[in-house]
């Protein structure tokens, strides 16, 4: 999920799971006028307004903004996993007895829409918002959260924006990622290539990977790619000549599918490391074939909902337990959307409220929340507080077109 890159091909590979997210992203309230004030005082009895009691007894309308169409469409997925978790929450007790709705816009992975999107819940009066999923998406939101007094969840795993006084992030940061990634590399190989493409979050995979290979005493031999490329074959061909014993694409785009198949048919016996981002059953479908000529070359780091381990965090461990029973299979980008409706509940519950400015206090006041991708502890100096613990496993595609874990 980390800084994808995602083009409309990803359709052919992923053909489920777009199917799913057409099916996945409707809105479930309107558009129409506004829940109130965001600076509502029903919770502390300061008003009765109708505006301000309809607010705090009605429904609890949440805006979503995020990238089901344009460079990014995997992204939109995680909508699939918000409404699961709403109607989950709404048939089970609810909000503190209060419904949850989803207010779900495409933002075509722009940031002007995203933000156009984000003013919009605002006018609308809403507290909270889920998304974007793409970094630069969180970037553009994060000034007009801090500004509007709103409360943002952040989908994607780039690291958060500067100012993100409003905005706290689900799932393991880049910088928390990638050192993961490079330990776990450095232990199988001396010297690794890594392909990262020529566009912005390229540029960041770019500069820490090889920073954080190299300190592991790792060789690294770096291989900038096109991000509209529908091939990596004469990059795979230099890094196999150059001795590479690794290869480790940054990208979540459909052509590291193929960048697969090509490596093993160019000879290619070392170990091929894909982005969490790719985390999911239908990637392990598409790559079976391969697997099957090497069961541990390809490999990524995956949540432990992929693989079940009864020494897991029991709180991490009954979160999965309810999202496979939920969602039928496991899924790291539907599993973000997930933990950020139930982390919000969470956080209104433990508040009390939706009140924006109270509930900043207790999201930065060591709140503790374990899900499927999100899990650790907030405070004022971390609005991400995730370890990868649990959430970054070593695991290996299988011929069966699943998972397990690596020894």
């Amino acid at each position: 999920m980390r800084k994808a890159q995602l083009i409309a091909g990803l359709a052919a590979v992923l053909a489920t799971s777009f199917t799913l997210a057409a099916c996945g992203g409707q809105s479930s309230s309107d558009d129409s006028g506004s829940t109130g004030s965001s600076s509502s005082g029903a919770s502390t009895g300061a008003s009765t307004s109708g505006a301000t009691e309809a607010k705090e007894t009605g429904p609890i309308k949440m805006g979503v903004t995020i990238e089901k169409t344009g460079p990014v469409p995997v992204l939109g997925t995680a909508a699939i996993g918000m409404q699961k978790a709403a109607d989950y929450i709404n048939a089970n007790g609810g909000v503190d007895g209060r419904q949850i709705e989803l207010d779900i816009q495409d933002n075509a992975g722009d940031p002007s829409k995203a933000v156009s999107q984000l003013r919009q819940f605002i006018d609308n009066g809403y507290d909270v918002v889920l998304g974007g999923a793409f970094g630069i998406n969180c970037a553009a939101e994060s000034a007009i959260a801090a500004k509007a007094d709103v409360i943002v969840f952040c989908i994607s795993t780039d690291n958060l924006p500067e100012d993100d006084s409003h905005m706290f992030g689900i799932g393991t940061g880049y910088d928390v990622t990638i050192d993961h990634y490079a330990e776990v590399l450095s232990q199988q190989a001396k010297k690794v290539a890594v392909f990262a493409d020529k566009v912005k979050s390229g540029d960041d995979s770019a500069r820490q990977a090889p920073a954080d290979l190299e300190k592991r005493g790792v060789e690294v031999l770096l291989e900038r790619t096109d991000p509209n490329a529908s091939t990596y074959k004469p990059g795979i061909q230099k890094a196999i000549a150059d001795g590479a014993e690794a290869i480790w694409f940054t990208q979540c785009t459909p052509t590291v599918i193929s960048a697969v198949g090509d490596a093993q048919a160019l000879g290619f016996k070392g170990k091929i490391m894909l982005e969490n981002c790719l985390a999911s059953l239908d990637v392990a479908k598409a790559v079976k074939g391969f697997a099957a000529k090497d069961p541990e070359q390809i490999e990524i780091l995956a949540p432990s909902m992929f693989v079940p381990d009864e020494s897991a965090n029991p709180e991490q461990k009954a979160a999965n337990e309810l999202f496979l029973q939920e969602m039928g299979q496991p899924d790291t980008v539907k599993g973000a959307g997930w933990d950020g409706v139930f982390l919000a509940k969470k956080a209104i519950e433990d508040n009390g409220g939706t009140d924006p400015a109270s509930l900043l206090e207790t999201l930065e006041d060591n709140f503790q929340f374990e899900g499927v991708w999100q899990g650790g502890t907030y405070t004022a100096e971390d609005h991400r507080g995730n370890d990868g613990s649990g959430y970054l496993v070593p695991v290996y595609f299988t011929p069966d077109g699943d998972f397990t874990p690596q020894k």
